[in-house]
């Protein structure tokens, strides 16, 4: 499917256009459920380096949790630069967990189900900040 197309059949994205972590040097990253997923189960050394490394470029992108469905861009982010023949044999399982969706774009179900918490502290931490700035301007004294 070409990233450009949207359709109604496809799911809505799994997190919002807004949602922005770039510069989060940090990614929850769950032991137990990583080793006992059906991913862990079913790659090799290679596909599971390159599968972590789409999650970790999914989490830098915006919205978070998102890749653009191409594929040689999915090859250089998966960390086999222009190898796209390497890409192809791998692809199915390095991007097991990822769904396009009607914004064609790709999102991983556990990035995003992290990138929205993330971003949930985010937004409230932003918004504390902007009122302690406020109360700061109405009493210079604090």
């Amino acid at each position: 499917m070409d990233a450009h197309i949207q359709s109604t059949e496809l799911p809505a994205p799994l997190t919002p256009p807004d949602c922005d972590l770039r510069g989060y040097g940090f990614m929850t990253l769950y032991g137990d459920r990583l080793l006992e997923s059906d991913f862990w189960a079913l790659a090799n050394d290679t596909a599971r380096c390159a599968g972590l490394q789409l999650w970790w470029a999914a989490w830098k992108q915006v919205p978070a949790g998102s890749l653009p469905n191409i594929d040689a861009v999915l090859c250089r982010l998966a960390g086999f630069d222009r190898n796209l023949k390497k890409w192809e044999k791998l692809k199915k399982i390095v991007s097991h967990g990822f769904v396009l969706c009607n914004d064609g774009r790709l999102y991983h179900k556990v990035v995003c189900e992290q990138a929205l918490i993330a971003f949930g502290r985010k937004t409230q931490r932003t918004r504390s900040q902007g009122r302690s700035t406020c109360r700061a301007q109405r009493d210079p004294t604090r």
